[in-house]
C-alpha cells in the first residue's frame, strides 16, 4: 500500500515538469533498498478510458498493473518496480486492445498477432534505458 503511493508520488512529481520533456514513455529512477529500479512509463491516449501495463515482469498476468490519467499532461502515467533485466511489455487499453508501447525502441513480435515492447533495466541505467 506504502510504496503503491510512494511510487505514483514519484510518477507525478515527474510529470510536473517542462511539457516538452514528456516525450520519453518512460524515466527509470535509482536502485532502492530492495534492489529494484522505479520505473515510469507514458503513454500518450487520450482517447483510453482505461490503460493498464501488462508483461513478462508478473508472467503477463490478467491484472496489469493500473495507469492513470493526467489531465493537465494529457498523458497516462503508471510504474513499475523492476530487478534488473529484460522485460516485455505492451499497453492494454479499454481491456481489450493490446498497443506496444509507441516510444519503444525495441518491439518483438509476440506470435499473436501484437507486438511488445522490450526494456532491458541494466546495473547503471541512472535515468536512461540501456537498450
Amino acid at each position: 500500500g506504502v510504496s503503491v503511493l510512494a511510487i505514483f508520488a514519484f510518477a507525478f512529481a515527474l510529470l510536473w515538469r517542462d511539457p516538452d520533456e514528456r516525450i520519453v514513455s518512460r524515466r527509470i529512477n535509482q536502485v532502492n533498498e530492495n534492489g529494484f529500479k522505479t520505473v515510469v512509463l507514458f503513454l500518450d491516449r487520450p482517447d483510453a478510458t482505461e490503460v493498464e501495463v501488462i508483461g513478462s515482469f508478473n508472467n503477463w498476468s490478467q491484472e496489469g498493473v493500473r495507469m492513470v490519467w493526467d489531465k493537465d499532461r494529457g498523458l497516462w502515467v503508471g510504474a513499475l518496480d523492476l530487478r534488473r533485466g529484460s522485460y516485455e511489455y505492451a499497453f492494454r487499453v479499454n481491456n481489450r486492445e493490446i498497443v506496444a508501447d509507441p516510444k519503444a525502441i525495441l518491439n518483438r513480435d509476440d506470435g499473436f498477432g501484437h507486438q511488445n515492447s522490450i526494456l532491458i533495466i541494466g546495473n547503471g541505467n541512472d535515468g536512461k534505458t540501456k537498450i
